[in-house]
């Protein structure tokens, strides 16, 4: 079990530009932390709202208001750093394995979105930080989504 709560503030809202600060806790089975990050886009015909899924729970992102237009495209931004009090699949680990966990983690996440009518493709590359010591570098993967709906 995992309760999140997210507060978005919408700061910059420009016709190709936008940026979204957010704040975030979550206490849980599974982790226990605070974060706060922020999202910056550009782009043409941007959707108004980008939502990105909630850090070490998933890493893909969604668009989740429909735009006025039949097409848009944008790049993306993400940075999002974490205050980690418990990670169920670290500090459960047997002492005899030597890991200990950073209570500082952060995400970096760059990418691109392009939709058309109901269909909508991103591609997002995520930075994330070392998550325990003594393995110090930052583990790095992309993610190639295809959304097919009414509101991609």
């Amino acid at each position: 079990m995992l309760a999140v709560y997210e507060r978005r503030f919408y700061a910059i809202d420009r016709k190709y530009f936008d940026i979204t600060p957010v704040v975030r806790g979550a206490a849980g089975s599974v982790f226990d932390y605070f974060a706060g990050g922020g999202t910056a886009r550009v782009g043409f015909n941007l959707p108004p709202r980008f939502l990105r899924a909630i850090p070490a729970v998933a890493s893909l992102h969604r668009v989740a208001t429909p735009s006025s237009s039949s097409w848009d495209a944008f790049l993306f931004a993400t940075l999002d750093a974490r205050v980690v009090a418990y990670n169920v699949f670290l500090d459960a680990a047997d002492a005899s394995y030597g890991i200990s966990r950073k209570p500082f983690v952060y995400d970096r996440v760059y990418g691109a979105s392009v939709r058309d009518r109901h269909v909508r493709l991103m591609y997002a590359h995520t930075i994330r930080s070392g998550e325990f010591d003594p393995d110090r570098r930052p583990h790095r993967y992309g993610t190639i989504t295809i959304t097919i709906g009414s509101h991609p």
